[in-house]
């Protein structure tokens, strides 16, 4: 009698077309593979538990800095307690395999085995072993086998390197991307749109993130997560840096640079010391990451593409927390939290930009999107949002505006938009969006209705949004 180990502690949230992937490449006869990987915490592991919940299936995660005999033990030990009984040791990981492989004969079963690139660092071979598995002894099985992973770069590199033997044996791949904020909000039910949107500004489509501050106020999650004497949200921010990256102390300096304003290269080298060369790796390592990415210069905009911390718990936390260190782990977090909430403000108004541009780059079909920025006559201006977007018949340009304010937008910040969208160049049938945390006015709506303007409140946002008529 076979057992299914996993235990589903909590109900997933979101993932609905990657459970149907998988379930999809279950239902077929015979083994498959696949590979799934994304960064830590992005729900991985709660994604294949509830793929496994009601399968047969066999579960291994391997641990980091585990010798060759501890992982084969514990391998085995798992096949024991799948199996229901004790199913003796092995030798060897390719003696594992094929043990498995007769315990489980024809019977339709899936094996996940979890944090992959560990296993193939604590058992030398083991990838060589994985591979003759496959392409023998997985012949006469309905073997479902899943190798998952948190280092992108590792597991691309085990299973796409054409010098590794796990080269073309994982076709069905994914790699998981946060939760888009829509999703989001069911973490925090019971609060106001205006607070799931501050939620997601800081803490982006990381579920576990969510789960670490469900239950809380918005208030309350910055308090205890960032300002309290048990910082977990600001602890959290940093094992990224040291779990994910090499030469820690530096990218913390590039970190620093780019919260502080220095957002091309040559100003990063500058105010950091590191040699160009070496900043240029860095660079390419966490915009690979996701952890940096890059505004890019939209309508002959007269600049390079500017930096950005990408990932919103690390800019939250190098933006605001980092640079005052004074205002963590102080007696009252409360205080500490009055005192920069005019700043907590502030940044939200920039992280909304962000989640605006994701919106828009759902709901149309956009072959390029950035930002335009210039000057008029003696002012350095910039739009927040332009995008290049097709139905295959014509092409448009978009242009948006994001306003965070507390009040709602009145008719000067289309008139503004508009006299700026005539400095771009490049342009055709432009169109315009106006986002807004609070609504418009009503001179502002009957406007928009009398022309190609569109306005879009986070309650449409959450709610699916609305018909677009771009074209």
């Amino acid at each position: 009698m076979f057992h299914n180990i996993c235990i589903l502690m909590e109900p997933l949230i979101g993932r609905e077309k990657e459970l149907d992937w998988l379930n999809g490449l279950f239902s077929k006869r015979g083994p498959e593979t696949c590979a799934v990987y994304g960064r830590r915490r992005v729900g991985k592991t709660a994604l294949l538990t509830q793929f496994c919940a009601d399968k047969e299936a066999f579960f291994f995660t391997a641990s980091q800095g585990s010798t060759e005999e501890d992982t084969l033990r514990n391998f085995t030990e798992a096949m024991g307690l799948f199996a229901g009984h004790d199913v003796g040791g092995a030798k060897t990981f390719s003696g594992a395999l094929r043990k498995f492989g007769d315990l489980i004969g024809e019977r339709k079963t899936v094996m996940v085995i979890d944090e992959f690139p560990y296993l193939t660092r604590s058992l030398p071979g083991s990838a060589s072993d994985l591979q003759a598995f496959i392409d023998r002894g997985m012949k006469s099985t309905n073997l479902f086998l899943i190798v998952c992973g948190s280092s992108i770069s590792a597991m691309r590199s085990e299973i796409d390197d054409k010098e590794k033997p796990l080269m073309g044996r994982f076709m069905n791949r994914t790699e998981l991307k946060p939760l888009p904020f829509s999703e989001c909000r069911k973490f925090h039910t019971g609060l106001s749109d205006t607070e799931n949107m501050a939620f997601y500004m800081v803490l982006g489509g990381v579920p576990m993130y969510h789960r670490m501050t469900e239950g809380r106020t918005f208030e309350e999650a910055v308090t205890d997560g960032f300002l309290s004497g048990f910082p977990f949200l600001s602890e959290e921010a940093l094992s990224i840096i040291y779990r994910e990256l090499p030469r820690s102390d530096d990218i913390l300096k590039i970190l620093d640079a780019i919260a502080g304003g220095a957002v091309v290269q040559k100003e990063i080298v500058e105010k950091t010391g590191i040699a160009q060369s070496l900043c240029s790796i860095h660079l390419s390592s966490m915009e690979f990451l996701g952890i940096i990415g890059k505004d890019t210069p939209m309508a002959n905009s007269p600049k390079r593409p500017v930096y950005r911390i990408h990932d919103s718990l690390l800019s939250f936390y190098f933006s605001l927390i980092r640079k005052r260190p004074a205002f963590a782990g102080g007696a009252d977090p409360k205080v500490a939290f009055e005192r920069l909430e005019q700043m907590i403000d502030s940044h939200l108004g920039h992280e909304f930009e962000k989640v605006c541009r994701e919106y828009l780059a759902s709901k149309i079909p956009c072959v390029e999107i950035g930002r335009w920025w210039g000057r008029i006559g003696d002012e350095d201006t910039d739009i927040d949002i332009v995008a290049i977007a097709t139905d295959g018949k014509m092409d448009c340009t978009v242009f948006a505006e994001c306003k965070y304010s507390k009040w709602a937008v009145e008719r000067s910040v289309l008139e503004k938009l508009k006299y700026r969208s005539q400095y771009a160049k490049g342009t055709m049938n432009c169109r315009y969006v106006l986002f807004s945390r609070s609504g418009f006015d009503k001179d502002l709506q009957e406007r928009a209705e009398a022309e190609r303007t569109t306005l879009i409140t986070l309650e449409q946002m959450y709610d699916g949004g609305i018909e677009w008529r771009i074209f």
